[in-house]
């Protein structure tokens, strides 16, 4: 495709060729037709020069936290032996380059800006020709396109004892059920459960010996995450993901599970762990504040979590949060992260909780002040 300069060359022709015609000059005429030949050999250069060359794209990394800088690193090489023309290569943001003819493997970098959480896509690189008049120029697309995905910025927190909410003392413990990590062995005791004795080893002692099975208690935390469009803003939007991801943090560096629930349908299910945790930042990097209710959806996959810890972030003003009513009851402890204000109202529920976060920002502040405690981090809790 001609370039700009080649349009206004192709159309100065053109005039040329005309006034040729009025005037009746024969030399407007040669003028005119050097011109539209010398941009026909343009464009019919740069078609004839195909664009053959290797690319990969590397980020390193490819998960940052907002706030941070990545590296895009571009290895690129001719395709076969004869060497490229002179290339333009374009990989949006930052990445844009002119390489002389390439006859060997060359790199580039450029830096790609993660200063606010999402997904920001390097590419899809293109590579352009041009003749040596700059008259013509072709564009190929040579790699497709990659994805950094920016975490949300986590405040390290430790999460609060358990049993600190009003609700707790008064459930019992978890019932201990055979079948849980094996421990060791010992002798038969009165009322101990038969499926318990272990067969094998009773028989070579002739003595009856039972398992002795240990169920380690798991803490259990669940984060529910209101993301209603209407009770969020912009600014409330990214105070409540960096909230829900701080104490997602926390959980998921102690010994037990957590899960995340979110008014937009996400459910991470039960599991702990860095690589949990790392798909739960996934998640959490690309949402975003939705139109739908979801409350009823959230309220359903709460249920039954009578042993879980829960943790609702919402924003100022949240309403008709009472269908989330019999999921604070049941909870062993309930912990209301509101974002926006620095002295929430009532929510029409009944937390053990209430951490008021203001629109500048100071989640861990503020959950410090609410457990009236400097709460240290947690080991294995870092800022991601």
């Amino acid at each position: 495709m001609p370039t700009a300069k080649g349009w206004r060359l192709g159309l100065g022709s053109l005039v040329v060729g005309a006034g040729g015609r009025v005037l009746g000059l024969e030399e407007l005429y040669v003028v005119a037709a050097a011109a539209a030949l010398l941009l026909a050999a343009s464009v019919a250069w740069v078609r004839l020069r195909p664009v053959r060359i290797e690319a990969r794209r590397h980020l390193a990394p490819a998960r940052v936290p907002a706030g941070q800088w990545t590296t895009a690193s571009l290895t690129l090489a001719p395709r076969g032996r004869q060497a490229t023309p002179a290339l333009c290569l374009d990989d949006g943001a930052a990445g844009r380059f002119v390489l002389p003819a390439l006859r060997g493997p060359v790199q580039v970098s450029y830096r790609l800006d993660a200063s606010r959480r999402g997904l920001i896509p390097a590419g899809p690189l293109r590579a352009g020709v041009t003749d040596p008049f700059g008259l013509a120029a072709r564009t190929v697309e040579v790699l497709a396109p990659s994805t950094l995905i920016v975490h949300p910025a986590v405040d390290e927190i430790a999460l609060a004892p358990e049993g600190t909410g009003r609700s707790a003392p008064s459930r019992p413990a978890p019932a201990r059920i055979p079948g849980g990590d094996f421990h060791g062995l010992r002798p038969y005791e009165t009322g101990d459960d038969l499926r318990l004795v272990h067969w094998p080893t009773s028989a070579r002692l002739d003595d009856l010996v039972v398992r002795q099975d240990e169920l380690p208690h798991l803490r259990r935390t669940v984060v529910a995450l209101d993301l209603r469009a209407s009770v969020h803003d912009g600014v409330t939007q990214e105070l409540a993901v960096s909230a829900a991801a701080g104490v997602f943090a926390a959980a998921s560096a102690g010994e037990g599970v957590v899960r995340l629930v979110t008014t937009g349908g996400i459910d991470s299910g039960w599991a702990g762990g860095d690589a949990h945790q790392e798909e739960v930042f996934d998640l959490l990097a690309a949402a975003h504040a939705d139109a739908s209710p979801g409350l009823r959806e959230m309220a359903s996959l709460l249920a039954n979590d009578e042993e879980a810890t829960l943790v609702l972030v919402t924003a100022a003003g949240a309403q008709g949060l009472s269908v989330l009513g019999p999921a604070v009851a049941d909870a062993m402890g309930s912990v209301a992260v509101v974002v926006g204000v620095t002295r929430p109202g009532s929510l029409g529920l009944a937390f053990d909780t209430v951490v008021p976060v203001g629109r500048a920002g100071g989640f861990r502040q503020a959950w410090e002040r609410a457990w009236g405690v400097e709460t240290a981090p947690s080991p294995g809790a870092t800022r991601r």
